[in-house]
């Protein structure tokens, strides 16, 4: 939504012009097959979804400015079309912590983590949940049509990605073997707040941290 706003600012023309607006996944189904679609799970973490009516937001992005002639209509279990070697392309869970959640499988009395640069932990809501409007760190995601998660964002690896960029910038860094035989033998017991904002984008990571 932010780069949106951001192009209507700067270079509205691109938008103007703009048949379809395809994330990653839908890019990727349309390289395959030709189709353009915009994927249900996608559309869920775009700022711009309306989870009472389960479509795109109009009343946001027309108080916003925004168009929306670009946004197709959210699907999911969707055959889109055939490869040229004649294989099915279908529009299944496109956001990869989404897939995480519905891989591993989890009740709504469980909890999730999908780990990576950065993380995410939550659960699977029961079926029918009042959806309910939350305050960041916390928010949704669909998972599918009917099947939402509620979770917290947080930074997962961002911080030890950030140190091994300025180590390898200095010629400190070995390998992640090395940086994790060294991380067991630390004697380190520093606590601090992972989500306090001097390390969102630091210059020198190890230094700030």
């Amino acid at each position: 939504l932010s780069q949106l706003r951001y192009l209507s600012e700067t270079a509205p023309e691109l938008l103007e012009k703009s048949a379809a607006l395809l994330n990653v996944a839908d890019l990727l189904h349309f390289r395959l097959c030709g189709t353009a679609s915009q994927n249900w799970s996608f559309a869920t973490v775009s700022q711009m979804f309306d989870f009472e009516r389960g479509t795109w937001d109009s009343g946001l992005l027309k108080t916003l400015g925004l168009p929306d002639h670009f946004l197709l209509e959210p699907s999911a279990g969707k055959i889109l079309g055939t490869t040229g070697e004649g294989i099915r392309v279908i529009s299944g869970i496109g956001h990869d912590t989404a897939c995480a959640f519905h891989g591993a499988g989890s009740r709504s009395d469980e909890l999730v983590l999908s780990l990576g640069t950065w993380a995410m932990a939550g659960s699977v809501l029961p079926p029918d949940s009042l959806l309910e409007p939350l305050s960041p760190p916390f928010g949704y995601f669909g998972i599918l049509p009917g099947k939402y998660a509620v979770f917290r964002s947080m930074p997962g690896q961002w911080l030890q990605d950030g140190c091994v960029a300025q180590w390898k910038k200095e010629g400190l860094f070995t390998s992640h073997r090395e940086f994790d035989r060294q991380v067991e033998e630390s004697v380190c017991k520093a606590v601090f707040e992972l989500d306090s904002p001097e390390l969102s984008a630091p210059e020198n990571m190890p230094e700030t941290i």
